[in-house]
């Protein structure tokens, strides 16, 4: 099991902030530094889908969803 590091665990932080303050590009520049490090990519596409449902992006959100179904399977 890996373990993160440090500046992995701010990132994380940094992103929820983000999310909070709603700066959504911001915060998509975050994720995609994170997805980089996430070894499971149907988790990697969950949490933009996520992200994109959050900041009300329905139609982006709901093509991520639809690509992390698919990806299930």
């Amino acid at each position: 099991m890996r373990h993160s590091t440090d500046k992995e665990v701010q990132a994380w932080y940094v992103l929820a902030e983000l999310i909070a303050s709603g700066r959504k590009e911001h915060a998509l520049g975050v994720y995609r530094l994170l997805a980089h490090r996430l070894r499971d990519e149907i988790v990697a596409h969950h949490l933009l889908a996520d992200i994109l449902y959050t900041f009300g992006d329905y139609e982006a959100a709901r093509e991520a969803y639809e690509r992390v179904a698919q990806d299930s399977i």
